[in-house]
């Protein structure tokens, strides 16, 4: 009876909806039918709405308001308007006219940060809210809250030029070398198109000039209730949802006449120049992108739009495959980076299909002509059976695990698809349907299709080519050697890849009976309140375990031995960075990586593996869907334990890798003076830090080798496997795996270094001058918590509602109220592994105009803090957040692997910590948190760090 009326009241609202205009979302052109568990609804004003009942996580309910209005819409002069609305939402409202919104919401339990609650993209303006339970009040305090965003938003002169200088914080950060990089090539790659002069984040010198009636004069125009859909995934009565929204939202109305819609972008991309060279002092080595944009054809719809995005997945799936064997080979593995090959719908009309590749300086005449030959080969000869019988099979074993892992996708992702179904016509399939239909149409691809599909995606034309690189690279000195290095390329004859057998020794014999040895369990100890089994096998290996319904069909593990960063050799710096990025990519001494890869691919599972470095142990980690392979990952896993390849092919990607990071730290101020960079200069032990870039460039396979194999062959084993699988399956793939190993010393607790300590003296400024090209300065205060103060795991969980507290205030002074920065972030830190390193590090990023005067304010207001406390209003502000998100780890397998249980056998005071963390917190008053604010917040004895761009 209740669906019945659902259904009569969406008639009736549909019915009743003449006086709408048509809203201007994507048609869903789709021949398979939506998932009959989503409800659509329009409201007679034109407002839509998508309700999805969804069981994960239990008792949540994920809330979207998706305006179709983003910076495509503005006019010339309004170049990041709607980019400062989304700002003004959260700031000055009818209902919350003193920025006081983000302090109520995070009072329930909500989590705000920058980025997290709302983004204006090109086409639209997103705002989210997770609720922290699913009860009708809580929905109904959200809706009220869009209903304010969508109607309410108020553009007082004051709370505008606070937030003027917000957003021209923001856009500082964002002005890195990488968000320059993207634009140069898009405006490369289509120099007409509207998008490339829509940036959401707009100009500068109209965000300084924007009037409160501009503002309003946007958002009349287009927040509308006709360009609005409400999502609402979660733990929820789609019929009581209904009610709520039509309530709440249904009274809207337009308050101004319409625009008329951005232009369409359908001029067609340029084919020259044939290439392109963008040089920025923040990036390093070189960057190439082979590409070939192209119109939306627009042609096709349902079944072969379908088979034509199919087609072309699996002809750049074999692309990516090719490329990635290529990076693995011994001879290429000193230069050769990781491909990405993309096939994207631009908003600018255009699809395009690129394959992007970095290298270094010296070799990267070599790449560029590595790649050039490769994708002309493929276009020119396509692929072979035994390369597109791979790619199916992967294919299909994707579609097998996403049907498999659907009782248990996340509402958020959820959410996101909904948002997706509204702006691009993605159409929402039961997961079965859609898995049926993909495996049916799998089945029917030939290789003649791929072949050809991957040819029209690339034109008749060679690719285009699009170089970026750091200032060492010269584009003037440069272009003559580009020209002809691509000239003698093509000069180069090909021959297509001869066909070959697919199949790997593993695959070839696993179906042959088991007949692996088994070690024996010798203790088990149940762990009732977790549900966890504690065992321990003859050859002292540890196991932990628990099973959860979190995520269907899937397993995690991890593997804890000794080393850590603090453990590792002090003469080669770098050195557990390089192994994090080299050791599984070096293969097993019988098997390579691309081996276990197709290993893993032809025992239909779908596998991950990791190496992870902390201040006093190493953990080898990996993940396996379904959970019946979990001894497939098992057997893997131990042989990098027994016999690891540590193979030379592998050094170059980890060296990619690590210059990523170097990257950033060129681009960021607050990079520069990041937790690990603050920690390693007052212990001055450079262990704990990031490493020069020359030192980690020049480590090796070799070095890697003497530091890891001892351990690995000698260290004990304590091991945590979480997932969907039951306690006797994980037992005995564990026996027959780690439990065959040879015999190991007991597992010893995680080394103590209480020797590594603050060096530098209290009260010191330590600055740092970084790359002038960088917008922003930045700075960080450090209040040591000493031994003395943080004694128990309690004193722990204060100082990290105390960091949540400072991080708020500061929020409130610098940006709220001082429109200063853009985002504040304030941490405990605290490393068991080194316990007089505890300590409190409150970040920041501003104008470099006015970062003492920035600092001074976070003086004033944290002295203020200390001398009269937190009050109630501002203590549930940071406690209740907290207390929500432990709520939430407590529904994760990462939380149940690393925290809970990783090593619950050696150190089991953690796990005592465990079955009390959630009471613990909640336990946590306010007079404790003041207390200690009062014996720390000094900044007699803080320490302060700067970074600061050259003049």
């Amino acid at each position: 009876m209740k669906t019945l009326r659902l259904k009569l009241l969406m008639i009736a609202l549909v019915l009743f909806a003449p006086l709408a205009t048509a809203a201007p979302w994507a048609e869903v052109r789709s021949d398979l039918p939506q998932d009959s568990a989503l409800v659509l609804g329009t409201l007679p004003n034109g407002l839509r709405y998508a309700l999805l009942p969804n069981a994960t996580p239990a008792n949540r309910v994920f809330v979207r308001l998706l305006v179709s209005a983003g910076s495509l819409h503005e006019n010339d002069d309004e170049r990041g308007i709607a980019h400062f609305i989304e700002h003004m939402a959260f700031r000055n409202t009818l209902n919350h006219p003193r920025s006081d919104l983000v302090a109520t919401l995070q009072r329930a339990g909500h989590a705000f940060g920058p980025d997290v609650n709302a983004r204006t993209a090109l086409d639209s303006t997103l705002y989210k809210i997770d609720l922290p339970d699913a009860s009708e009040r809580s929905l109904r305090d959200v809706l009220d809250v869009f209903r304010d965003f969508a109607f309410n938003i108020e553009f007082a002169p004051e709370a505008i030029a606070t937030e003027r200088g917000v957003i021209l914080s923001e856009m500082s950060m964002r002005d890195t070398g990488g968000y320059r990089l993207a634009k140069a090539y898009l405006n490369f790659m289509h120099p007409a198109a509207r998008s490339n002069f829509r940036s959401p984040i707009g100009l500068e010198n109209q965000i300084r000039n924007f009037t409160p009636q501009q503002l309003r004069t946007f958002y009349d125009a287009w927040y509308r209730p006709e360009r609005m859909a409400v999502i609402v995934v979660g733990d929820i009565n789609p019929e009581t949802v209904a009610t709520i929204i039509a309530g709440t939202l249904g009274h809207l109305a337009a308050r101004a006449a319409s625009r008329a819609e951005p232009p369409a972008d359908n001029t067609p991309p340029p084919s020259a120049p044939e290439f392109g060279v963008f040089i920025d002092g923040q990036l390093s080595g070189v960057g190439f992108r082979f590409f070939n944009a192209r119109l939306k054809s627009g042609k096709d719809s349902g079944h072969a739009s379908r088979l034509r995005k199919t087609t072309q997945y699996l002809a750049l799936h074999m692309l990516a495959d090719r490329f990635d064997k290529l990076v693995l080979q011994s001879d290429k593995s000193s230069y050769l980076g990781k491909a990405k090959v993309t096939n994207a719908s631009l908003r600018a009309g255009l699809d395009s299909v690129q394959v992007a590749v970095s290298t270094n300086l010296i070799k990267w005449r070599e790449e560029l002509a590595l790649i050039e030959q490769n994708l002309r080969r493929a276009r020119d000869y396509g692929f072979t059976q035994n390369e597109l019988d791979d790619a199916k099979t992967q294919a299909a074993k994707n579609h097998e695990q996403a049907l498999r892992a659907a009782p248990t996708r996340p509402s958020d992702v959820l959410a996101a698809q909904l948002a997706a179904m509204f702006l691009n016509g993605d159409a929402f399939v039961a997961p079965e349907v859609h898995c049926k239909a993909a495996q049916e149409m799998l089945a029917t691809i030939t290789l003649e299709e791929c072949n050809a599909a991957f040819a029209e995606m690339w034109g008749d034309n060679p690719p285009r080519l699009f170089i970026s690189a750091g200032t060492r690279f010269s584009e003037k000195k440069e272009e003559t050697k580009i020209t002809q290095c691509l000239a003698d390329s093509r000069k180069v004859s090909l021959a297509p890849i001869a066909a070959a057998q697919n199949q790997t020794r593993d695959a070839q014999s696993q179906n042959k009976p088991d007949s692996h040895p088994t070690g024996r369990a010798v203790a088990t100890r149940q762990v009732p309140e977790i549900g966890a089994t504690l065992t321990k096998l003859n050859n002292n290996v540890l196991l932990n375990f628990k099973r959860t319904d979190f995520e269907k069909d899937k397993v995690y593990v991890s593997i804890n031995i000794d080393g850590g960063y603090l453990g590792a050799p002090p003469r080669q710096p770098g050195l557990a960075y390089f192994a994090i990025g080299s050791f599984v990519s070096g293969g097993l001494e019988d098997r390579s990586y691309a081996d276990i890869r197709q290993q893993l691919r032809q025992s239909n599972a779908q596998g991950s593996l990791g190496l992870r470095v902390d201040s006093n142990r190493n953990s080898l980690h990996g993940s396996i869907a379904p959970s019946a392979r979990l001894k497939n990952i098992l057997e893997i896993l131990a042989g990098y334990l027994a016999t690891p390849g540590f193979r030379d092919e592998a050094t170059q990607e980890a060296r990619h890798g690590m210059a990523g990071i170097y990257t950033a730290m060129r681009s960021s101020a607050s990079a520069n003076i990041s937790t690990l960079i603050i920690i390693s200069d007052l212990t001055g032990d450079k262990r704990l830090g990031l490493p020069a870039y020359k030192d980690v460039m020049a480590r090796t396979m070799t070095e890697a080798r003497q530091w890891l194999a001892p351990l690995l062959a000698k260290s004990g084993i304590e091991i945590s496997i979480v997932g969907d699988i039951s306690y006797d399956d994980a037992l005995d793939a564990t026996l027959k795996t780690f439990g065959v190993l040879p015999a190991r010393p007991e597992c010893a607790s995680s080394k103590v270094y209480n020797e590594v300590k603050f060096i530098k003296k209290p009260g010191s400024t330590i600055t740092k001058t970084i790359g002038a090209t960088i917008k922003q300065a930045a700075f960080a205060y450090v209040w040591p918590a000493p031994a003395t103060e943080i004694k128990t795991r309690h004193d722990e969980r204060v100082i990290g509602i105390l960091a949540d507290v400072i991080e708020n205030n500061l929020q409130d002074s610098l940006r709220k109220q001082l429109g200063m920065a853009y985002a504040v972030n304030a941490i405990s830190y605290g490393d068991d592994a080194a316990p007089n390193c505890r300590c409190i590090i409150a970040t920041t990023e501003v104008a470099p105009a006015v970062l003492d005067k920035a600092i001074a304010a976070v003086r004033e207001s944290l002295a203020k803090l200390a001398r009269e406390g937190v009050g109630e209003n501002d203590f549930a502000r940071a406690k209740n957040p907290r207390i929500e998100s432990m709520r939430q780890a407590l529904r994760t397998n990462d939380y149940w692997m690393k925290t809970a249980l990783g090593d619950a056998q050696t150190n089991p005071k953690n796990l005592e910590d465990t079955l009390t963390r959630l009471g613990d917190y909640e336990s946590i008053t306010r007079e404790e948190v003041n207390a200690l604010a009062t014996r720390i917040l000094n900044f007699d004895q803080a320490y302060l760090f700067k970074a600061v761009p050259k003049k």
